[in-house]
C-alpha cells in the first residue's frame, strides 16, 4: 500500500559553483555517491548528477516527513540505469524512485510503500 509520496525539481544551474567545491557537494552526497561523482569526466554530467541527487533527497524528505542527513542516503543505479535508494532508516518501507533530466532541470519522484 502506498503510504507517502514526494517530488522535487531543481534547476541544474543552482549547482554550477558546487561541482568543483568538495566542501559544498560533501553536504549533499554520501561517500558512495562521491565516488561515482568524482568518476565523471564532463561537467554537464556532474551537474546533472548533483542536481538529481539533491532533488531525490528532497523528494524523499517530503515523502518521509522526518529530518535526516543527506549523507545518510545514497541514490545509486542498478546495472540497467534505474535508480534506487539505500538508507538504513527506510528498512520498513519499499521505496520507489524515478529521476529525470530535461535540459536545465532535474526532477525526482519518491513513493514509500508498506
Amino acid at each position: 500500500m502506498i503510504e507517502k509520496i514526494g517530488v522535487d525539481i531543481s534547476e541544474n544551474s543552482r549547482f554550477v559553483d558546487m561541482i568543483n567545491d568538495e566542501k559544498h557537494y560533501r553536504k549533499i552526497l554520501s561517500q558512495t555517491e562521491m565516488n561515482v561523482f568524482k568518476g565523471f569526466l564532463h561537467e554537464k554530467r556532474k551537474l546533472e548528477y548533483l542536481a538529481s541527487r539533491f532533488s531525490a533527497k528532497e523528494a524523499l524528505f517530503k515523502a518521509y516527513n522526518k529530518e535526516f542527513n543527506f549523507t545518510e542516503v545514497s541514490i545509486l543505479n542498478h546495472e540497467d540505469g534505474s535508480p534506487y535508494i539505500e538508507a538504513d532508516f527506510l528498512e520498513n518501507y519499499v521505496v520507489h524512485i524515478s529521476i529525470s533530466h530535461e535540459k536545465a532541470y532535474s526532477i525526482a519522484f519518491v513513493i514509500l510503500e508498506r
